[in-house]
């Protein structure tokens, strides 16, 4: 069986190139996107090993996803991320509410497959 990554993003365009990037670089992992507007993803596969969670989702705050997430995947790695760069706090609540690294999402390949196969300690 295959190990499953979830990416959660607001941006349709975001969320697909993201995806693509995985799939083309990691045949080995399940990769699902889900689109996120203001609502927590209720869809969340059963076994995920990696959640790649946007720091902006409308309405929600990546750190509220992380803190819901968490208790239900504690092994799973999550990384918070953002288009942009993340202030301290931002760093800090993302970290607080369980993630285990942060990031400006990647603008190349060998930085997601970095994300998803190296040790965030």
């Amino acid at each position: 069986m295959k190990k499953t990554i979830v990416v959660i993003d607001d941006s349709a365009i975001t969320l697909e190139a993201i995806v693509i990037t995985l799939r083309n670089n990691l045949s080995d992992y399940d990769i699902v996107g889900i689109q996120v507007r203001d609502a927590f993803p209720e869809s969340i596969p059963e076994q995920v090993e990696v959640f790649f969670v946007d720091h902006n989702l409308g309405w929600l705050t990546g750190s509220d996803v992380v803190e819901k997430i968490r208790p239900k995947y504690p092994n799973a790695r999550i990384v918070g991320w953002s288009n942009t760069s993340l202030k301290q706090i931002d760093v800090a609540r993302f970290l607080g509410a369980g993630a285990d690294i942060t990031s400006i999402k990647p603008v190349d390949e060998k930085k997601i497959v970095k994300l998803v196969t190296e040790d965030p300690n």
